[in-house]
């Protein structure tokens, strides 16, 4: 096998600096650290080269990188459903490019196995908030539209589960079974309320199994009742037991949305 000589690699060296400063200087989207720390790597690595098949095989990882850079620079310049990660903050994502996007409409990280929903749109970034952790993005990271509003699949089995926002399920109890000729919907996250004049009426009462509260403040299917109070005074029991209370009931369908605070990592 034929090994290239460590002055072929040294000018090889060369011509992949001119070409990242090519791209600095003819695209919008500055390099960010990770690129620069890649570019120190390439420099070590031809300077380490010597006559061997191993240093071969780095030869080959230096050209696949700068392929995948070039391909990654011509995507975010020209195409509007592209866009590279700025900031991240508190779940939040600030985003350049997407200048097609609209608000509600699904996002996705590219190799990252992350989604998101578009939320603010500025006239120099969107604004997304991610459905997952976001300690595994990176500045510079890329994201692509799904040009499709954020939806979840809602079906009758997950009665009795316990799913995440995503409508996946987080209880250890296997995957959902959705029969979409049956029970399955999918319904955008985001979507208008029905008009006042197009809800059925209040007609028929719902007991909580609370006595007192049955007693002085009877409350309605389909009706909005706020329990209000300061810490431990019992607000989730009254809940729970509303729930429970339920169980001789077989078309009332009760969901219990937990809303819980972000952890703070001291």
């Amino acid at each position: 096998m034929n090994v290239a000589p460590k002055t072929y690699l040294t000018s090889y060296w060369e011509t992949l600096k001119t070409t990242l400063k090519d791209l600095n200087n003819t695209t919008n989207v500055a390099l960010n650290a990770d690129v620069k720390n890649n570019e120190k790597y390439l420099y070590e690595s031809v300077m380490k080269f010597t006559c061997n098949q191993e240093e071969i095989y780095n030869y080959f990882v230096l050209n696949n990188f700068m392929e995948g850079l070039k391909k990654k620079y011509e995507i975010l310049n020209t195409s509007p459903n592209y866009g590279k990660v700025l900031s991240i903050k508190d779940g939040v994502v600030k985003v350049s490019g997407l200048r097609e996007v609209k608000i509600g409409e699904k996002v996705e990280f590219i190799g990252k196995k992350l989604t998101g929903m578009a939320l603010n749109l500025e006239a120099d970034y969107v604004g997304i908030v991610i459905f997952g952790q976001d300690t595994v993005l990176m500045e510079g990271d890329i994201v692509k539209r799904c040009e499709e509003n954020f939806a979840i699949t809602i079906d009758a089995s997950m009665l009795g589960r316990a799913v995440n926002v995503l409508g996946e399920p987080i209880d250890g109890n296997g995957e959902l079974k959705f029969d979409f000729k049956k029970t399955t919907r999918i319904m955008s996250v985001e979507r208008k309320a029905p008009g006042i004049v197009t809800r059925k009426s209040v007609h028929e009462s719902m007991l909580t199994g609370v006595k007192m509260v049955d007693a002085l403040l009877p409350i309605g299917r389909g009706q909005r009742e706020l329990i209000i109070g300061d810490r431990q005074t019992g607000k989730s029991s009254i809940a729970i037991d509303a729930i429970i209370n339920q169980k001789v009931t077989k078309d009332i369908v009760c969901i219990y949305v937990a809303v819980g605070q972000k952890k703070i990592n001291s």
